[in-house]
């Protein structure tokens, strides 16, 4: 990740340790913490996938995805003309190929940073929510409530990320099951799921 995208993932982290001193203070449960750490987690895998598809469009901006479009153009001007070479028309062939997938998958890269953008942007805004709603109120019982909330969200941004494999690839998703356990991520959450499971 870059300087900006540590920078807001360290201070969603910092929101999140607020809303976990909120939550002990209501004697909340275990997985009601560990679920606002996997809401991290989740804007953390997010932010990497942007940082993916940021350095894929990037290539197709300014200089780089001018030369590939005019390079593609040149290549089907070549290949209209009728007294090219056989061996000649089977490589330039191939080259336009190349190019039209470089031009395809940038396009792709585009349409996925919108989306990675729209969820981000979702993400914060629940926790936000979920922050706002526990420090409205001193009832322990009404603290919890807003953060069962918390519990369909992430089973919902589960799925969705399951059903975007052909955006993330490899990416790492996040289980249905919004408070298991769970392996891998920041040093925040697994410290955070260890104390929750002493609240227990």
């Amino acid at each position: 990740l870059d300087e900006r995208s540590r920078e807001r993932q360290a201070k969603l982290e910092q929101q999140c340790a607020e809303l976990q001193r909120v939550l002990e203070s209501a004697n909340a449960g275990g997985e009601h913490i560990r679920g606002v750490w996997q809401l991290a987690e989740l804007h953390l895998r997010l932010m990497g996938a942007r940082s993916s598809a940021e350095a894929v469009v990037a290539g197709r901006q300014g200089d780089a995805g001018e030369r590939l479009t005019a390079q593609l153009k040149e290549l089907r001007h070549r290949l209209s003309q009728p007294d090219v070479d056989n061996e000649l028309r089977k490589t330039l062939e191939d080259q336009a190929e190349i190019a039209e997938k470089r031009l395809a998958i940038q396009g792709e890269a585009r349409r996925r940073l919108q989306i990675l953008h729209a969820e981000l942007d979702r993400n914060r805004g629940q926790l936000a929510l979920i922050r706002e709603q526990a420090l409205m109120t001193s009832d322990p019982a009404a603290i919890r409530r807003s953060v069962d909330a918390l519990s369909t969200f992430l089973s919902e941004s589960g799925r969705w990320l399951q059903d975007q494999q052909a955006i993330f690839g490899e990416l790492d998703v996040l289980t249905p099951d919004p408070f298991g356990t769970g392996q891998g991520g920041s040093q925040h959450w697994q410290r955070a799921s260890k104390r929750a499971g002493e609240l227990q």
